[in-house]
C-alpha cells in the first residue's frame, strides 16, 4: 500500500469522524415552529458536498473550454457520449446534493410526520398508521412504513434525530428499539 493510499484513507476516516461527531452534537437540536411542530434540518455535509460538486463541475467545464473540447484525432461518438454523460452526471449530483441540503426536512408533532425530499415534495404518515420501521446503515436513512404500504425516508444524519427517536418511542416503544 502506497503512502498516498494511506493518507487518502486516513483523510476519509477523519472526514467521516467529523460528520459523525457533528451529527451527534446536534442530535438533540430541534427547531420548534409556531404551531408546536418540531422541525429537523439536513446535515451541513450535504451542502458542503453539493457546493464541492458544483465546483468540480465548473472545473471540468473550464478544462473543456481551455482545451477547446479537443477529443484528439478521429474521435468516436462514444468519446462524446462518455464525456457528456460524465459531465451531466456530475451536474445532477451537484444539484441533488444542494437541493437535498436546502429542502430535505422533517416536521412532526403528536399526530403525524411530514418528510420533504430534495425536490421539496412532501409525504406524510400518521403515528397511528406506522406499521414498520427499518434503518439502513449503508444508505444512511430510516424507512418508516405505514399499514397502507406508503413510506417515508428520513436521513439518519439529520440534525435532531435523537429527539425524533424519543418522540417515536412515545408512540411505538417496541419499534423504537429498531432505531
Amino acid at each position: 500500500m502506497s503512502l498516498q493510499s494511506i493518507i487518502a484513507t486516513v483523510l476519509i476516516f477523519i472526514f467521516i469522524g467529523w460528520v459523525n461527531s457533528n451529527t451527534k452534537k446536534k442530535s438533540l437540536h430541534v427547531e420548534v415552529l409556531s404551531d408546536n411542530k418540531k422541525l429537523l434540518k439536513s446535515n451541513v455535509i450535504y451542502g458542503i458536498l453539493g457546493y464541492f460538486t458544483i465546483i468540480l463541475f465548473l472545473f471540468f467545464i473550464a478544462l473543456g473550454l481551455y482545451l477547446d473540447w479537443d477529443m484528439g484525432e478521429n474521435p468516436s461518438i462514444l468519446d462524446f457520449v462518455f464525456s457528456g454523460t460524465m459531465i451531466l452526471g456530475i451536474l445532477y449530483i451537484a444539484i441533488y446534493l444542494t437541493m437535498y441540503y436546502y429542502n430535505h426536512r422533517v416536521i412532526y408533532d403528536f399526530n403525524s410526520i411530514i418528510v420533504y425530499n430534495a425536490w421539496g415534495k412532501s409525504k406524510s404518515i400518521s403515528w397511528n398508521d406506522i406499521n414498520d420501521v427499518e434503518i439502513n446503515n449503508t444508505m444512511k436513512h430510516i424507512l418508516i412504513r405505514s399499514k397502507t404500504g406508503e413510506y417515508v425516508k428520513i436521513s439518519s444524519i439529520i440534525y435532531g434525530l435523537e429527539s425524533f427517536k424519543m418522540e417515536f418511542a412515545q408512540h411505538h416503544p417496541f419499534m423504537a428499539q429498531q432505531l
